[in-house]
């Protein structure tokens, strides 16, 4: 559904993720956190904003 509204929308999207890592893994301070995750979390976030917010 959501590829669908997108497509009709004439919007792009990418989804991506993260095997092996828990609902919750960029939060620090719970169990779940995986520092290699939020690492690539982070990088993805930051090439969203540079392309879309230039």
């Amino acid at each position: 559904m959501s590829r669908h509204l997108h497509t009709a929308a004439g919007t792009t999207f990418r989804t991506g993720i993260n095997a092996g890592a828990d609902h919750g893994f960029t939060q620090s301070d719970t169990d779940v956190y995986d520092a290699a995750a939020d690492a690539r979390h982070w990088t993805a976030l930051t090439d969203l904003f540079t392309r879309v917010l230039r």
